[in-house]
């Protein structure tokens, strides 16, 4: 019996890059043309291929190309004919927005689905978890752009960064997350107030929604993302959600469950000698305003041999 695992070919990595190309190549160049020396292809990829290979920087992946087997490579593996040097590279990818880049989740899902490879990521019948988070990847005393968020120190030193919102469809089961289409945190819109994580979190709602009308949803989050306005915008776009509620954030909230002489409680105890406790209540008020909207409370205790609380969730 053959025991190696049947490459599936709509995944592989030649048809994921042929695919991202196939976009690249339909994109609207914005560059005048006699000013262009290298394709937008060529350009675009060859950024793809610096973080394929996990290099930290364009410098040390431009030398990476230096050598023969590099340039081979890159020509090999991502079909690009010519490589800019860095500064020219930095210059077009800098131009080339973000969100052009969704249709290329949306058809590595639209993969997935066909081929029923999403059932297995299924927590509950036709119902994906996708998971967001905030997350910083630049930052800079010095160099700053109109979309930069920046943060005034006591001093009076400004420091100005980039983040991004990251979705991914989890299974507990599974190893392999599957990424979907980020939204940017940035400023740009000529408003004072910067751009935050929450509003992120709406706009990726909505988008998700929009690419995926047909998938159910449960959406999981850190505590910051358990305040009502994005809660109700999950709501109406027939999503569930599954965010973390911490005691410092939700004081009214946590006041009127310790009203109660108990919760319902369940437990086991696993073939480690670990109790795993589960308290709940339903129909909680999140907040205290006259609107408030109703929760379900979830929390969660692991206990060790000696009746010591190792790890703690609600």
């Amino acid at each position: 019996m053959n025991s190696r695992v049947k490459e599936k070919k709509h995944l592989s990595f030649n048809a994921l890059r042929k695919s991202l190309s196939q976009h690249i190549n339909t994109s609207t160049d914005s560059r005048k043309s006699s000013a262009s020396q290298y394709t937008q292809h060529d350009d675009v990829m060859s950024g793809f291929a610096c973080m394929y290979f996990q290099d930290p920087s364009l410098v040390q992946f431009q030398q990476r190309l230096e050598t023969s087997r590099g340039r081979s490579n890159l020509q090999t593996l991502f079909n690009v004919h010519q490589t800019p040097k860095e500064s020219q590279m930095r210059e077009v990818l800098d131009s080339y927005s973000s969100e052009s880049f969704a249709p290329v989740f949306k058809d590595f899902h639209e993969r997935l689905r066909r081929h029923h490879h999403l059932k297995e990521y299924e927590i509950l019948p036709n119902t994906l978890m996708c998971v967001i988070d905030g997350t910083q990847h630049y930052s800079s005393k010095s160099i700053s752009c109109k979309c930069c968020l920046h943060k005034t120190h006591k001093n009076g030193d400004k420091t100005y960064y980039h983040s991004v919102l990251q979705g991914a469809i989890m299974h507990p089961d599974k190893r392999q997350v599957l990424p979907v289409m980020p939204e940017a945190i940035k400023n740009g819109d000529g408003k004072e107030k910067q751009d935050c994580e929450i509003n992120a979190a709406k706009r990726f709602v909505n988008r998700l929604y929009k690419a995926h009308p047909r998938q159910k949803f449960i959406l999981g989050g850190d505590s910051l993302m358990s305040r009502q306005p994005l809660i109700e915008d999950v709501l109406n776009k027939n999503m569930h959600y599954l965010f973390v509620a911490k005691p410092t954030d939700h004081v009214f909230m946590y006041e009127w469950l310790d009203a109660f002489p108990e919760l319902p409680t369940t437990e086991y105890v696993d073939e480690k000698e670990k109790t795993h406790r589960f308290y709940w209540q339903n129909d909680v008020p999140l907040n205290g305003g006259a609107d408030a909207i109703k929760v379900n409370y979830l929390e969660y205790q692991q206990i060790d041999e000696s009746g010591k609380v190792t790890f703690k969730n609600s």
